[in-house]
């Protein structure tokens, strides 16, 4: 069992390579703490103002065009809610593809454990839930 999620998690690495996506990259921004952005939530989303979360994926939820991650660092759990129409290029990311592919491959490849930084303001969802 174990070497099949070894396998798994190798092919898809292989896949991000083959895609030009540096899967470690060298430097990550992070603004500020998860607590610190749920604790002044009101205010930072009412200013719209972009920031750079860091932590690890908890859990996975495939919405089609849509995708939420519960991301946790030391301090707290927020929802990342990553949106194919909006992904936007990173160092991270393959240049000259798209949007959409991009987040196909994103999508193709992530797993719960995985390190992920995200950036954007913060929002409630319809459903109330805080969220970058």
């Amino acid at each position: 069992m174990l070497e099949d999620i070894i396998r798994e998690r190798q092919k898809k690495l292989k896949n991000l390579l083959k895609e030009d996506i540096n899967p470690y990259p060298a430097k990550i921004k992070r603004t500020i703490l998860i607590s610190e952005a749920l604790k002044d939530f009101n205010k930072l989303s009412s200013s719209k103002k972009q920031l750079f979360l860091t932590g690890r994926i908890k859990a996975l939820r495939d919405q089609g065009n849509l995708i939420f991650i519960d991301l946790k660092d030391e301090s707290g759990k927020i929802q990342a809610v990553l949106k194919a129409d909006v992904l936007v290029g990173s160092p991270t990311l393959r240049r000259g593809k798209d949007n959409l592919n991009n987040f196909k491959i994103l999508k193709q490849n992530l797993d719960v454990g995985d390190f992920l930084s995200v950036s954007g303001p913060l929002f409630k969802t319809q459903k109330g839930e805080k969220s970058i």
